[in-house]
C-alpha cells in the first residue's frame, strides 16, 4: 500500500476565525497521544506516520490534521488482545468492522480517533476494557475538552468539516476524567553505598545515601525496622571514625501507571545487609535483584523512535 493523507478535523464553533495559540497547541499534543496510544493498542504500533496541520477554511475554526503515511507495516488490521476483547471496543469507536476497511489501515486509525475524541467518558469507558491500556489517551482527551472549557467564545465542538457541531460547551465535563493509576511491580536495586544523612530520631525521614560505583545519591525511606530501631538505639554508632560509613542495601522502588506514564511513587531501603564491613543480616540464597542497576526504558515502538516516548 502506498503513501497516503488522510484528513480528520477539529471543528470549532467560535464568533471569530480564531482561537488562543496555547489552546490551539494542546489540541495538536492532545491528536498526537490519542492518536500514538490507538495505533500502539489497536494496531501493534505498527502504523507509522506523521501529523500535519493543513490550512485553515473561513468561516468557524477548523483545525484539519492530516495523518500522513510514512510506511505502512502491517497488511489489514491487527488486534493485539486474543479472544476479541479489543474487536467491541474498534467496533465500538469506529462504527465499523477490521473487514469493512481492507488495507485502509490510515482510514481505520482516523476513524477510531474521532470515535474516541467524540464520545463521553462514561461511554468510553463501557466499551473499552480495562485491559485495553488507553490511559494517556484518556488523559490527552482531557485535556483537550478542559483547554476548550477555558475558551469563553467557544460554544461547541465538532469533528468534520460541516457546520454541525454535536458537543455542546455545556456537555465539555462529560468528556473528562479524573488520573486513572494501574500498579506495577517493584524494582529493586542492591547498593553498596555511602551513608551522607541519616535520621537520628524517630521520625518517618528520608536518609540520603551515595551510591558507591556510580556516585549518585540515593534518598530513600527506611523500611527496614530492625536497624532502624538498633541505630536509634545507638547500637550502630554513626561517623565514630574518619573514614565514611559504608552500607550494603537493597532499595525498593515503587511504581505505578499514572495516566499511562510510569511514576515512581516511593523509594525505600528493604534491608540493610552489612554496614562498616559488619554482616547484620545475610543476603539470601538465589538472590536475583539487580545490582547497580542503571534503568532502562522498555522496547521502543517504531513512532516512539520518531516522535520520542513522551
Amino acid at each position: 500500500m502506498s503513501s497516503e493523507l488522510v484528513q480528520f478535523h477539529i471543528h470549532y464553533d467560535v464568533n471569530k476565525h480564531f482561537i488562543p495559540m496555547s489552546d490551539f497547541l494542546v489540541a495538536a499534543t492532545s491528536a498526537q497521544k490519542i492518536i500514538d496510544d490507538l495505533n500502539k493498542q489497536f494496531f501493534n504500533g505498527q502504523l507509522r506516520y506523521q501529523l500535519m496541520t493543513l490550512p485553515p477554511e473561513d468561516g468557524t475554526f477548523l483545525k484539519t490534521i492530516g495523518i500522513w503515511a510514512v510506511k505502512v507495516a502491517v497488511a489489514g488490521i491487527v488486534l493485539p488482545i486474543a479472544g476479541g476483547v479489543s474487536m467491541g471496543a474498534f467496533k465500538a469507536l469506529s462504527g465499523k468492522s477490521p473487514e469493512q476497511y481492507g488495507e485502509e489501515t490510515m482510514v481505520a486509525l482516523r476513524d477510531v480517533t474521532i470515535g474516541f475524541f467524540s464520545k463521553e467518558i462514561d461511554e468510553l469507558e463501557r466499551v473499552i476494557p480495562k485491559d485495553l491500556n488507553l490511559d494517556r489517551a484518556f488523559k490527552a482527551k482531557t485535556d483537550f475538552y478542559k483547554s476548550c472549557q477555558r475558551m469563553e467564545s467557544l460554544r461547541a465542538i465538532g469533528f468534520d468539516n460541516t457546520k454541525n457541531f454535536p458537543i455542546k460547551k455545556a456537555d465539555f465535563s462529560k468528556h473528562i476524567t479524573l488520573d486513572k493509576t494501574r500498579p506495577l511491580e517493584s524494582d529493586y536495586c542492591l547498593y553498596e553505598a555511602i551513608i551522607v544523612s541519616p535520621v537520628g530520631i524517630d521520625k518517618d525521614s528520608k536518609w540520603e545515601f551515595m551510591d558507591k560505583k556510580y556516585k549518585r545519591k540515593i534518598t530513600a525511606y527506611m523500611r527496614d525496622e530492625e536497624f532502624k530501631k538498633s541505630f536509634l538505639s545507638g547500637n550502630h554508632p554513626y561517623k565514630t571514625q574518619g573514614d565514611d560509613d559504608e552500607v550494603k542495601i537493597l532499595v525498593e522502588y515503587k511504581k505505578e501507571l499514572v495516566n499511562g506514564e510510569e511514576k515512581i511513587t516511593e523509594i525505600s531501603v528493604k534491608d540493610v545487609f552489612v554496614l562498616n564491613n559488619k554482616i547484620l543480616k545475610n543476603i539470601p540464597e538465589n538472590f536475583d535483584h539487580p545490582v547497580n542497576t542503571t534503568f532502562i526504558s522498555p522496547k521502543k515502538l517504531p513512532m516512539d523512535e520518531m516522535w520520542g516516548a513522551a
